[in-house]
C-alpha cells in the first residue's frame, strides 16, 4: 500500500566527511559499561540506515522533538546517520588493510640480502655440523620454511647456531664473515619491524572500529527504546525492534573476520539502504 506522505530524503554524505565529522565528538561518547553484543555489523548498519529514514518521517520526527531534553538527547538522532556512514568506512579501511597486510611486500633489496644470508648460514652449518643429530633436526626444521616471518626467525635460528660453533666456522673463508651472526639479526629485525607497523595499524584500527561499533549500538538501542514507548500503542512501534530482535533471523556471521571485514553481499545491503531500497514500510 502507498505512503500517506512522500518518504522522506536523505541528504547525501560520503563516508569519508561522515568518518571526519564523527571523530570530533565520538571520544566525548560516555558508553554503558556492558559492551554491545556480537552481531553482524554490516547488517546492523543497514538497519541502522533504515532506522535514520524511519526518523525523519513527520510524525515520528513530531513526537521525538517533543521530548524534555532531561529525558532524552535529541543529538543522538542527528548523529546516528553520519555514524552508521563512519562504520561503512571503517570497514571498508580495514577490509582494504587486510588484503594489503595478506601482500605485504619488503624492500627488494632487503629481501635479496636476507635469502641470500639465510642459504649461506644453512649451507655452512651444513657443511660443518650437519652429522649432528641435534643440528641436523634444527636445519631441517628451517628448510622446510616458507614465507617473510618464517625467513626471519630462521635468520634468528642459524645466526644463534653460528654464535655457539664460531670458533669451528670461522675456519671457512668463503661462506663465513665477521659480521654473519650480526647481519643475520639485523635483517631478522628489519623483517619483523617491518610487519609490526602493519599489525599495530590494523589493531588501532580495530579498537576504533570497535568504539564505533558500541557507540551505534547504544545510539540505535536509546533511540529505539524510546521510540517503542512513545508509539506503544500504534503500529509504529514495531518499528523500533531492537538490533538484536531483527537480526534474530537473519544468518550469523560466520567467525569473527567476517564479522570485522564487509562482504560484497553485506557492502550492497549498505548501498540499497542508502539508496532507499530498505526504507520501513507504514502498515496499512
Amino acid at each position: 500500500m502507498p505512503l500517506p506522505y512522500k518518504q522522506p530524503e536523505m541528504e547525501y554524505v560520503d563516508n569519508q566527511t561522515a568518518f571526519n565529522s564523527v571523530m570530533e565528538w565520538y571520544n566525548e561518547v560516555k558508553l554503558p559499561p556492558t559492551a554491545a553484543p556480537s552481531l553482524n555489523r554490516m547488517r546492523a548498519i543497514t538497519h541502522t540506515l533504515a532506522l535514520c529514514k524511519v526518523l525523519r518521517e513527520p510524525e515520528i520526527a513530531e513526537a521525538f522533538a517533543g521530548l524534555p531534553e532531561r529525558y532524552f538527547d535529541g543529538a543522538i538522532i542527528e548523529r546516528l546517520y553520519p555514524l552508521a556512514l563512519a562504520m561503512t568506512h571503517q570497514a571498508n579501511v580495514m577490509s582494504d588493510q587486510k588484503a594489503l597486510s595478506t601482500n605485504a611486500r619488503l624492500p627488494t633489496d632487503l629481501v635479496n640480502e636476507a635469502s641470500s644470508l639465510r642459504n649461506r648460514l644453512y649451507s655452512l652449518i651444513q657443511y660443518y655440523l650437519g652429522e649432528d643429530a641435534t643440528i641436523a633436526a634444527k636445519l631441517a626444521s628451517i628448510k622446510s620454511h616458507t614465507g617473510y616471518i618464517d625467513m626471519a626467525n630462521d635468520l634468528a635460528r642459524l645466526a644463534n647456531i653460528v654464535e655457539d660453533h664460531r670458533d669451528l666456522l670461522k675456519q671457512d673463508n668463503i661462506k663465513y664473515t665477521p659480521t654473519c651472526v650480526e647481519d643475520a639479526r639485523r635483517c631478522q629485525q628489519l623483517i619483523l619491524s617491518t610487519f609490526s607497523m602493519v599489525n599495530q595499524s590494523k589493531k588501532q584500527n580495530t579498537v576504533l572500529y570497535n568504539r564505533l561499533w558500541n557507540i551505534m549500538y547504544f545510539y540505535y538501542t536509546e533511540i529505539c527504546t524510546t521510540g517503542s514507548w512513545i508509539f506503544r500503542r500504534t503500529l509504529n512501534a514495531d518499528r523500533f525492534a531492537s538490533l538484536t530482535t531483527l537480526m534474530r533471523n537473519t544468518s550469523k556471521a560466520k567467525d569473527e573476520d567476517e564479522d570485522e571485514n564487509a562482504t560484497d553481499e553485506e557492502m550492497a545491503e549498505v548501498e540499497n539502504a542508502l539508496n532507499g531500497d530498505d526504507a520501513a514500510k507504514t502498515e496499512a
